[in-house]
Parts: structure tokens; C-alpha cells; sequence
């Protein structure tokens, strides 16, 4: 992503109360700290709304959200691990019982879009929200 990386001079085993200037340090470390992770969310969160709607399309339990994409997807399709060595490196079939249509392009901004419809629609219109706080940095 191209973001520089900060760490702090400040030790966080510290015997005492820190001084200002530590405090001070440790404030920008960890607001920094906030914006990047803000920042990979963003990019990332169209995975995490594909895995919600791969959940709620099946109607699978919420449970399996923590499974990784090939997880679900193994989970989804039923596959097994065959109990014999299979010597098919290359020889590879498609599933007879998958005929969904593919979109041609799938775009990221649906994702987002949903993503910040369901997440307002949990949220009060009139409170401050940590997007609002950081929309406005």
C-alpha cells in the first residue's frame, strides 16, 4: 500500500507512568496505527462482505465465517479429501452441480456499497461514526 511504517521509541513494559512527551509519542503511534488498519480494511472488505454473502446465500451457520475462502468454498461445494493417492496433478474436472452464472467482471464498489448500506442501517443517523472520523481526516 505504499504507507510508511512507524513503531514507537516509547517501550510498552514501562515500570511507570509515562512523561508528556511519551504520551504524546504514543498518541500519534496509535492513531497512525488506527489509519492504517483503517486502510487495509477498506481494501480488504469486499472479501469479508463476499464471505457474509456466500454465508447468508447458503444459509450456512455464522460459525464459518472465520474459515478461509478455499474453507467455505470446500465447505459449500461438500467436498472430500479422497482416502487414496489420486496421482492427478494436472487431470482436473469441473463439478457437475455448479451451473450459477459467473458476472463477466465483479466489481469491488458493489461490495462497498452493500458493506456501508448494512452497516448504517445499524447505526443511528445522528451519531458520529469512527467513518465519519476518518472521512474527515
Amino acid at each position: 500500500m505504499g504507507e510508511d511504517i512507524r513503531e514507537s521509541s516509547v517501550p510498552f513494559d514501562l515500570n511507570r507512568y509515562p512523561l508528556e512527551e511519551e504520551i504524546k509519542e504514543l498518541t500519534t503511534y496509535c492513531l497512525h496505527d488506527v489509519r492504517m488498519t483503517y486502510k487495509v480494511f477498506e481494501e480488504v472488505y469486499y472479501k469479508y462482505e463476499a464471505q457474509l454473502g456466500l454465508i447468508e446465500y447458503f444459509n450456512l451457520d455464522d460459525s464459518l465465517f472465520n474459515k478461509t475462502e478455499a474453507q467455505l468454498s470446500t465447505y459449500i461445494l461438500g467436498a472430500r479429501k479422497s482416502n487414496y493417492n489420486r496421482n492427478d496433478i494436472k487431470d482436473f474436472q469441473i463439478v457437475d452441480s455448479i451451473n450459477k452464472t459467473i458476472p463477466d467482471k465483479l466489481d469491488k464498489s458493489w461490495y462497498i456499497s452493500i458493506a456501508k448500506y448494512r452497516l448504517e442501517s445499524f447505526i443511528p443517523e445522528d451519531s458520529f461514526t469512527l467513518f465519519d472520523y476518518f472521512n474527515g481526516i
